[in-house]
């Protein structure tokens, strides 16, 4: 089983097949996650985004690859995720929100709920506030009493384009209870 940097460099810049790829990680492997599961924490306190990057997308490989992976991601990776999503350091904030949208959880509301109010230097360009517009589909997603409660202090965030959707979704997660 190999995480390299070098293996996803390859991969990347087309010199080796995704074929190869997966072997290589031997996704199929029953230890799978949890190497790579090691593997996340270790780059965490190295602070290393570009092989988070590489990691995260391994996880994402062993998620299409495999059969009842949501029990098994969320199992294994919903707290990891979670605080890695509050993290600066990285870029993949995006993609988490994504993999966490795919294993709603109420563990993930308040992560999800301070995510919207990061400053994130790479997504400053966009001006439709689509990360965040995300986190706040998911929190109403998720429900319950936990959910709304963060909808409501966001129907009142100075961001119009905020505080509208975390309106319109309020009342969706208020119909549903």
């Amino acid at each position: 089983m190999s995480f390299e940097n070098s293996l996803f460099e390859t991969y990347f810049s087309n010199q080796v097949s995704e074929k190869y790829l997966i072997e290589k990680l031997e996704i199929d492997n029953k230890d799978f996650l949890d190497n790579l599961y090691e593997e996340v924490v270790c780059v965490i306190e190295k602070e290393d985004s570009q092989r988070l990057e590489y990691l995260i997308y391994a996880l994402l490989m062993w998620e299409v690859q495999e059969s009842n992976t949501i029990i098994l991601l969320k199992e294994k990776f919903l707290d990891c995720l979670n605080n890695v999503l509050l993290l600066e350091w990285h870029k993949q904030h995006e993609i988490i929100v994504d993999l966490l949208q795919k294993m709603p959880d109420e563990k993930s509301i308040t992560y999800l709920y301070r995510a919207i109010y990061l400053k994130l230097l790479y997504l400053e360009w966009d001006e439709n506030y689509s990360f965040q517009k995300k986190c706040v589909r998911i929190i109403a997603k998720i429900g319950g009493k936990e959910a709304i409660k963060c909808l409501e202090a966001l129907c009142r965030d100075e961001n119009e384009i905020i505080r509208e959707l975390a309106q319109r979704k309020i009342g969706q997660v208020r119909e549903e209870k």
